[in-house]
This record gives C-alpha cells, sequence and structure tokens, in this order.
C-alpha cells in the first residue's frame, strides 16, 4: 500500500481522517504493511481541467450560464481564460509527469488515500454555493484523473452526522485488475457498502 501524504491527507475533516486510517489499519492486515511515497509534482492539472471543461461546454455554456451550478460556472469561467501557450505548457509537462509515474509503483502496488478532503454538501448548499468552496472536493480525485491512472472509491465509513466517506485507492497505468481485487477485498472484509447514509 503506497500512501501519498501531500497533498491527499492535508485539512482533513476528522471524520474522515479518522475511516481513513481504520481503512487503512484494516488493509494493512489484508495485505502489507504501508509505504509513504512521493508522487511527481505536478501544476498543470486545473490549468488542462478547466480548459477541456470549458472546450467540451463551450457550445451551450454561454448562452445558458444560469442552468449550470455555481461551481461548475466558476470552473467554466477559469477555462475560457487559459490561453493556447498555457494549454499547450501543461500538456507537455503532463505528459513528462505520466512517464514518471510508473516509477511509483515500483516498490508499491496501490496508492490509497481518502476520496475527498471534506464532507459533502447538501443540495442546497451546492445551488447557491459562489463557486470557490466546492473545488477543493477535486483535490483528491482529479490527479489520478491526470496521471492517467485508474482508481475507484468504495465507502469507508459514516460522518458523526451521517455523511458518506470514501476510500479511494489507484493502480498504476492499466492497473484495473490489482485496483479491483484489491476493494474487492475491503468490500467483503468491511460492510460500509451495505451502510445507507442519511
Amino acid at each position: 500500500l503506497g500512501i501519498a501524504r501531500t497533498p491527499f491527507f492535508d485539512t482533513l475533516d476528522p471524520d474522515i481522517e479518522q475511516a481513513v486510517r481504520q481503512a487503512i489499519s484494516l488493509l494493512t492486515r489484508l495485505t502489507a504493511p504501508p509505504r509513504d511515497v512521493t508522487l511527481p509534482a505536478y501544476r498543470g492539472f486545473t490549468t488542462i481541467t478547466v480548459a477541456e471543461m470549458y472546450a467540451a461546454q463551450g457550445a451551450t455554456y454561454p448562452k445558458s450560464k444560469d442552468l449550470y451550478q455555481p461551481t461548475t460556472r466558476f470552473i467554466l469561467e477559469n477555462g475560457a481564460r487559459v490561453t493556447v501557450p498555457a494549454y499547450i505548457e501543461a500538456r507537455r509537462e503532463l505528459e513528462r509527469v505520466r512517464r514518471m509515474i510508473a516509477g511509483v509503483f515500483a516498490t508499491v502496488d496501490v496508492l490509497v488515500a481518502p476520496t475527498t478532503p471534506g464532507l459533502p454538501t447538501s443540495v442546497d448548499d451546492a445551488l447557491t454555493d459562489s463557486g470557490a468552496r466546492g473545488v477543493p472536493s477535486l483535490r483528491n480525485t482529479s490527479p489520478f484523473n491526470s496521471y492517467g491512472l485508474p482508481s475507484i472509491s468504495v465507502p469507508c465509513g459514516v460522518s458523526r452526522s451521517g455523511l458518506p466517506i470514501g476510500l479511494q485507492i489507484a493502480g498504476p497505468p492499466l492497473g484495473e485488475s490489482i485496483v479491483l481485487a484489491v476493494a474487492r477485498a475491503y468490500e467483503r472484509a468491511t460492510s460500509w457498502q451495505r451502510t445507507p447514509p442519511v
């Protein structure tokens, strides 16, 4: 089990931190002791993500902004401002980082992390969100998308307020089978997937 402390474990909600710590402890008994790893630094995640989201929605977004959730509007507005040179440079850097990521899996089979650093917001809060607050919920999932790594989120707990907590398991490029095997082993050893949240 590989544990990338930064940024995935930074500023976690206390309920999430406790649930994920317990999940890792269980996985350690099922597999092997965890090992801290460092993922290659990459600053272009946001540039590529927001630019590509805007490109996908560019034909409809300007005419129907009011139909988009505030956080999505916030992301798309930022995507509209990405320049072509900035996007090209971010893509070049991404290809370099993707070549480096294979080295992380020389000593571990999978990476485990909290799916999100904070608990879910209510639908009402999401609909009135100014935009900036909702973006951190992507902090722990979007890097694996950009790295090109297969990942899955499985339930690993419920907060004191009854909200679901997820554990993210990611594997090497084309490593879907090991990701699914670890996720299935964890689900067989727990009952969180059968515990309905509020």
